[in-house]
C-alpha cells in the first residue's frame, strides 16, 4: 500500500507562518491518525497526506549554525524547497523527493568564526560546495552523556570513552540524523533530487545507522553558557538505525504534545566531503522544516541580523560570534 506525505517550504497556501516572528502554532493542520472518515482502516493522515506552508526561508537553527538565506532563495525571486515523502511497506521503501528553487549552485562561504571544539570538528568554510538534506527524528530517543570529575563532558554512551574517568552520567533526548547522497544544485536554479531508503532500516550515505547529536552542556558547572549540540562521530553502528515506522510513531506522539517528530534541512557540504565530517553535517542549513511543525519554533531566530539575502551564522550561548556579520550581501 502506498502513502504520501509532502511538506512544503514556500507557497500561496499558507498553513503555518514561520519567518522572523514568532511560531505561529496551528497543531490542527495535519489530520489526526485515529480519524477513518471513510472507513478504509486507514488514517486520513496516510490516505491524503499532510502539506505544511513556510513563507519566505524558515531561519531555523542551532548555535553555531550558518543560516543560508541566498539572493537566489529568496522568495520575491521565486526561491523556495519541497519536501514529499512516499512509502510502501509491503516494497519495504521509503522514498523522499525533494525539489529547489533557488537552490546555489557551487557556492563559496566561510563561517564568521570557526564552530569547531573538543570533540566536533568543521572546515572553516566551503568552496564551490554541493548539497545534502538530512532526515531527522527529533525527540523519540534518548541517549547517555558522561562526565568527568571537573564536570566535563567526556562524550556520548557511543563515543569511545575511558569508563575509568566517568563520574556523571546523564541522560537527555536527542536528534537522530541521516544523510542523502551528495548532489549539486541544477545551474539554472531549480533542482530536483530522489533518494530511496529501507522501510525498516534507513541508513545514511556512508551506509551507517547515522549520528546522534544532543543539546547539552559541556561543562556542568556552566550549564546555561556551555551547551552545545554533541554529535557522534564516525557513523553509528547499522543496528542503531531509524526505521520509517519509529519516525511515524515519533510524528503521532509529537502530534499530541509537540514534542517529537521529523525534521528535514539542506545543508551545503565541502566537495569532496572530508573524512572528519563522516555522517555528520557541515553546519551551514537552509529551508529547515519539521513535522509537527511546532518542532522548528524552539530554534527559530527571532532577531535575524541580515535582510534575505544575507546568509549569517548563529553565535554560541556564551557569546561566541558576536556581534553577528552578513556572510554575503543582499
Amino acid at each position: 500500500m502506498k502513502h504520501l506525505v509532502s511538506l512544503v517550504v514556500a507557497g500561496s497556501s499558507l498553513l503555518l507562518l514561520l519567518t522572523a516572528a514568532p511560531l505561529q502554532a496551528e497543531p490542527t493542520v495535519f489530520p489526526p491518525f485515529s480519524v477513518d472518515r471513510d472507513g478504509d482502516g486507514i488514517p486520513d493522515a496516510y490516505d491524503k497526506g499532510w502539506i505544511v506552508g513556510l513563507e519566505g526561508i524558515p531561519l531555523v537553527g542551532a548555535p553555531g549554525e550558518v543560516l543560508l538565506q541566498e539572493e537566489s532563495m529568496c522568495p520575491e525571486n521565486g526561491g523556495g524547497a519541497t519536501y514529499q515523502w512516499r512509502w510502501n511497506e509491503r516494497k519495504n521503501r521509503v522514498r523522499l523527493i525533494a525539489r529547489a528553487d533557488g537552490l546555489p549552485y557551487r557556492p563559496s562561504l566561510d563561517y564568521q568564526f570557526d564552530p569547531s571544539n573538543p570533540y566536533n570538528a568543521w572546515p572553516t568554510g566551503v568552496t564551490e560546495g554541493i548539497w545534502q538534506i538530512w532526515i531527522t527524528s527529533i525527540g523519540v530517543r534518548s541517549s547517555t552523556y558522561h562526565y568527568d570529575a571537573s564536570g566535563a563532558l567526556l562524550g556520548n554512551e557511543y563515543d569511545d570513552v575511558d569508563p575509568a574517568q566517568i563520574a556523571t552520567s546523564i541522560t537527555v533526548p536527542i536528534v537522530h540524523m541521516i544523510c542523502t547522497d551528495l548532489f549539486d544544485a541544477r545551474p539554472n536554479g531549480r533542482t530536483v533530487v530522489r533518494f530511496d531508503f529501507e522501510y525498516d532500516r534507513m541508513l545514511d550515505a556512508a551506509g551507517t545507522g547515522g549520528v546522534y547529536a544532543g543539546f547539552v552542556p559541556f561543562d556542568l558547572n556552566n550549564p546555561l553558557t556551555s551547551s552545545r549540540f554533541h554529535y557522534t562521530t564516525g557513523g553509528l553502528d547499522t543496528s542503531l538505525a531509524m526505521s520509517w515506522p519509529e519516525l511515524l510513531a515519533g510524528v503521532e506522539a509529537g502530534l499530541e504534545t509537540g514534542a517529537s517528530g521529523i525534521g528535514l534541512s539542506f545543508s551545503l557540504e565541502p566537495d569532496p566531503k572530508p573524512e572528519l565530517l563522516r555522517a555528520r553535517d557541515n553546519l551551514m542549513i537552509a529551508w529547515g522544516a519539521s513535522i509537527p511543525e511546532e518542532l522548528v519554533g524552539a530554534f527559530a531566530d527571532p532577531s535575524p541580523p541580515c535582510a534575505c539575502g544575507g546568509s549569517y551564522q548563529l553565535p554560541l550561548l556564551d557569546g561566541t560570534g558576536l556581534p553577528q556579520e552578513c556572510l554575503s550581501q543582499p
